[in-house]
């Protein structure tokens, strides 16, 4: 996996910007691990409290509904999804946490709305716990891994939405 860039890693959040995350109520205590180390990593980065909002969703599957009411209410400027889809003795895991992943990206594409992606697809729990567990706990910290990939993707937005900054309207009149 390709890790974000240290200036996304470390780039501050613009005033303003809304937050939200959604957490399967599956394996809550896992999810919730990585739910909390992204809230502290983009507080850090500036998120001003009020401007985060926690939403427990019933399931994994549930998560594009929920993003997608998200995303489309104009409401955040990004959303988190946390879940976590283990492999079991049949491939149900793989075609939900396909459906989820694609339809999560399906919804960032349809709004402009960033939908990250933090659904853990392991096959045993201990792999699952090295995964939601933090740096500091030892582990792959995937919590602050997705918050740093929200922050680098509104930049990296922000940036798209102006390639060139803004030209005062003098100046593009000027070149015509």
């Amino acid at each position: 996996m390709v890790q974000p860039s240290d200036s996304a890693r470390h780039a501050a959040l613009p005033a303003g910007v809304r937050i939200a995350a959604l957490t399967s109520s599956y394996h809550g205590e896992l999810v919730g691990r990585m739910c909390a180390s992204a809230e502290r990593t983009l507080l850090a980065a500036g998120l001003a409290a009020e401007n985060w909002a926690r939403i427990e969703a019933p399931g994994a599957y549930e998560l594009p509904i929920l993003a997608a009411e998200l995303a489309r209410s104009g409401a955040v400027d990004a959303v988190l999804c946390f879940g976590l889809v283990l492999r079991g003795e049949t491939d149900h895991d793989r075609y939900i946490s396909s459906a989820v992943a694609t339809r999560l990206l399906d919804i960032g594409l349809e709004t402009g709305v960033p939908v990250l992606f933090g659904v853990l697809t392991p096959n045993t729990v201990a792999q699952a716990e090295a995964r939601a567990k933090t740096h500091a706990d030892g582990g792959l910290d995937k919590g602050a891994e997705v918050a740093n990939a929200a922050i680098g993707a509104l930049h990296a937005l922000a940036r798209c939405r102006a390639p060139f900054g803004t030209p005062s309207p003098e100046s593009r009149t000027s070149q015509a």
